[in-house]
């Protein structure tokens, strides 16, 4: 459990990357996480390219929150490419989309 106090003895931070299209949910998000002591966010990209360039500069991140629907490198293919370059990591994904009404 994460809490906004001091992260238990012997916790493991939440190294967090945030990958979406539209900056002020990433800036919103970002605002909102800062308060926990267990999350640090590592990077914020607005498409699966950015975050790429990131992890190539030697950015390790251990949860990516990603958006499915983005520019230039959307968060399947952005997947597919991290599971092909990253073949060690642990994946689980948990697509979440919403209907405008």
């Amino acid at each position: 459990m994460i809490s906004k106090n001091a992260p238990a003895a012997g916790a493991v931070p939440v190294r967090l990357a945030i990958v979406d299209d539209h900056i002020l949910f990433r800036k919103g998000l970002r605002a909102l996480l800062s308060g926990y002591s267990g999350i640090e966010v590592v990077c914020e990209a607005g498409n699966g390219q950015e975050l790429l360039e990131h992890l190539d500069q030697g950015i390790r991140p251990n949860v990516i929150l990603m958006d499915m629907q983005m520019p230039i490198l959307d968060g399947l293919q952005t997947t597919r490419l991290l599971r092909t370059q990253f073949p060690g990591c642990a994946w689980s994904s948990s697509p979440c989309t919403t209907t405008p009404p």
